[in-house]
């Protein structure tokens, strides 16, 4: 396969790489010249956002990287047919059978110059289509690792705030604070929770409810508006 020379990184990934620290930005782009080179995958099993920032911008690498390889090799299939019609005449013995050869590939591409707009049409809506499922595609992975970080970042705040061990493994916890996320509800909003019920409750009895199943479950309003 035929790489190109560079790798995209496209602008609304900034989000989320303000998520990351300047040494996790650092890491992530290393691995991801690596792999682009070399084919090199890192080892981020202690990192589960890298990883799975690494996961999401190596499938685009690998999509880019095919696209380039069709690229190359329609061009190539291009040029080698203009050059069998620029020079395949003059292997003829005759130059009266180079003349009816030349005659009759005119005749049949005239006679075929309307298929082949109407495959070039069919081509351009296929590629079209293709490329709205790709842009589909892409913006529901880029949404689902924004939910990700953005939960992986409330997580880490209130573990500070707590002074709680993190979970970030806790499935039933991201989905919880994802759900509030897509509702509307915004990261400063559920760290404003998260504030308010640390001071309410650290020291006291309730302090082992500051869980995110707790904060973030069906009193999460009543927490937001006191």
């Amino acid at each position: 396969m035929k790489k190109p020379k560079a790798i995209n990184l496209f602008l609304d990934m900034r989000d989320e790489f303000s998520l990351m620290s300047e040494e996790q930005v650092g890491r992530l782009v290393m691995a991801l010249l690596n792999y682009a080179q070399d084919g090199k995958q890192p080892d981020f099993r202690g990192d589960q956002g890298l990883a799975l920032m690494f996961r999401t911008l190596k499938k685009q690498v690998d999509r880019d990287f095919a696209k380039y390889d069709e690229i190359c090799r329609k061009r190539s299939k291009i040029g080698k047919h203009g050059n069998d019609i620029k020079y395949g005449h003059k292997t003829e013995p005759s130059q009266k059978l180079a003349n009816d050869r030349k005659s009759s590939q005119y005749e049949d591409e005239d006679k075929n110059e309307n298929k082949y707009e109407n495959d070039d049409d069919d081509e351009n809506k296929n590629k079209n289509e293709d490329e709205r499922d790709s842009a589909a595609a892409e913006d529901e992975r880029a949404s689902s690792l924004r939910y990700f970080m953005q939960s992986s970042d409330i997580q880490f705040y209130l573990s500070n705030q707590a002074h709680t061990p993190l979970r970030l493994t806790d499935k039933r916890s991201q989905n919880l604070i994802v759900k509030r996320l897509k509702e509307g509800y915004t990261v400063d909003d559920l760290k404003r929770v998260i504030n308010r019920k640390c001071r309410e409750w650290s020291g006291t009895q309730y302090e082992k409810y500051l869980r995110p199943d707790i904060l973030f479950g069906e009193k999460f309003e009543s927490f937001l508006r006191d």
